[in-house]
């Protein structure tokens, strides 16, 4: 089992091990993955390949998942529930089947509450891996909106962390103003 860097190194990786000879491989496929070639070479040489938490939507395989499109639709209706009407959404990765199927649930909730989908507060767009000034910048500009959210919501738990060091950093009231809730 690797965890990769790059999309390029997660080929290199499964290249390396099918000339080790596995059997098996069971893998966590990077964000934007172009491993699906690879993949399909693994299998036609008999080895076994299991995808974990995301699959390749071209490519049939077994697949280990999550219900993420249930995570994304309970955790926005949670919030919804809680009195917020309006949310937000940040990622870190954005082109990975699990993500893009939390933010189909989350639209979803929003849709069965007659509340508007704003894509400029859920769009798939990297939010973790910005340098902090870059992610402060659009973090205020979501706050500072004419409608600010008073609900933030995270694709996930490392996410959510990266984004209360921002608001810290930025000397937002925390509990206070908002609240914050991760997909996973």
């Amino acid at each position: 089992v690797a965890h990769t860097r790059s999309a390029g190194h997660e080929v290199e990786v499964l290249r390396t091990v099918a000339a080790g000879g596995a059997q098996a491989v069971v893998l966590f496929a990077h964000d934007r993955s172009i491993a699906a070639g690879v993949v399909e070479e693994l299998r036609r040489d008999g080895v076994v390949v299991v995808l974990v938490d995301r699959y390749l939507p071209d490519l049939p395989t077994d697949a280990v998942l999550f219900d993420d499109f249930a995570v994304g639709y309970d955790v926005t209706v949670t919030m919804l529930d809680r009195g917020h009407r309006s949310t937000g959404v940040l990622w870190s990765e954005i082109d990975v089947t699990s993500v893009r199927d939390r933010l189909a649930g989350h639209r979803r909730a929003l849709r069965e509450r007659g509340l508007a989908e704003l894509p400029e507060r859920s769009a798939l767009r990297p939010y973790a891996y910005l340098e902090p000034p870059a992610r402060q910048r659009r973090l205020r500009a979501l706050l500072e909106s004419d409608d600010p959210p008073t609900a933030l919501l995270f694709g996930n738990a490392p996410t959510l962390a990266v984004a209360v060091s921002d608001l810290l950093a930025m000397d937002v009231d925390l509990p206070g103003s908002m609240e914050l809730a991760s997909m996973d």
